[in-house]
């Protein structure tokens, strides 16, 4: 059974933050508190922070739009349809598409749901109560189980360097089903973590030994996967097959993987030069994974 995971639970702290506040302050709609932390929560306490800002934007905008409508014909068909095209435009104008959705809820939420009281309160309680929301989840995300960005990417970096090892083995065994599509993905994967780690530091701390590690290993993993694609198409072209190992590449695979490969005359034909210069390359390569994961 998969266990629950910590954005799971700091999304459930953050809505009963947001319903406790609004009790304690005599507010009896904390839906938009509550709707507001739960699209705020990330993984990534910087992507909280992104969210939290466009949909803050979109509250203003919305409500702005909202209370300017209202005054003129609350709840007029004609008027709520102009003011989402209205919307949608400047937004887009501006370059706040991720604003967009919020800013079209809110100011519907104000032309459809005023039945009584002021449109500038509503319209300010709207806003206070989505800056709540953006407010407690980014506190939650911060204080509570701060994620641990380093371990989760060494954690990636040791799957990622362990399947480039596997999938060399496959090579040097002639393997002919080799999945060379998902290390690409690995590789991505682990660049957009790297990137989630950077946007938590200070400019002080990117010069960080684990940074530069990182670095050096995703280096050479795109490296080891541009020779791992060359010597695939071989194998999956059955034109390696008849290969020959060269006498440096056989002694370093012997010394890298504990194997113990014969040397076989090393012929000068088109394929066994290009199986080998890949091969060597790659070798160079893991060495340096090597040496730098351990």
């Amino acid at each position: 059974m998969k266990k629950i995971g910590m954005r799971n639970i700091k999304t459930a702290i953050s809505v009963f933050l947001c319903i406790a506040i609004s009790k304690v302050f005599n507010n009896t709609i904390p839906f938009y508190a509550c709707i507001a932390t739960v699209i705020t929560m990330q993984s990534a306490i910087h992507h909280s922070f992104t969210i939290g800002k466009n949909r803050m934007i979109g509250t203003i905008i919305g409500a702005l739009c909202g209370l300017i409508f209202t005054l003129i014909s609350p709840n007029n068909i004609f008027l709520t349809s102009f003011g989402i095209i209205l919307i949608i435009y400047f937004l887009n104008l501006f370059k706040r598409k991720n604003s967009i959705s919020i800013a079209c809820i809110v100011f519907l939420a104000i032309m459809l749901n005023l039945n009584e009281g002021s449109p500038l309160l509503y319209s300010f309680n709207r806003v206070i109560e989505t800056f709540v929301g953006i407010v407690v989840s980014v506190l939650v995300n911060y204080l509570i189980f701060y994620p641990n960005y380093l371990e989760d990417l060494h954690k990636e970096a040791k799957v990622l360097v362990s399947n480039i090892f596997d999938i060399t083995k496959d090579i040097i065994n002639y393997n002919t089903e080799i999945n060379i599509l998902n290390l690409n993905t690995q590789i991505s994967n682990l660049e957009k973590s790297l990137d989630s780690y950077l946007n938590e530091l200070h400019k002080t701390d990117m010069q960080d030994k684990a940074i530069l590690k990182i670095n050096k290993i995703i280096d050479s993993s795109r490296s080891s996967y541009n020779h791992l694609t060359i010597l695939s198409s071989l194998i999956l072209s059955q034109s390696a097959f008849n290969c020959h190992l060269s006498y440096s590449n056989c002694i370093k695979i012997n010394e890298l993987f504990d194997y113990s490969l014969h040397y076989q005359p090393y012929s000068s034909n088109d394929i066994d030069v290009v199986f080998n210069y890949h091969l060597e390359n790659l070798i160079k390569t893991l060495t340096i994974l090597n040496i730098t994961y351990n």
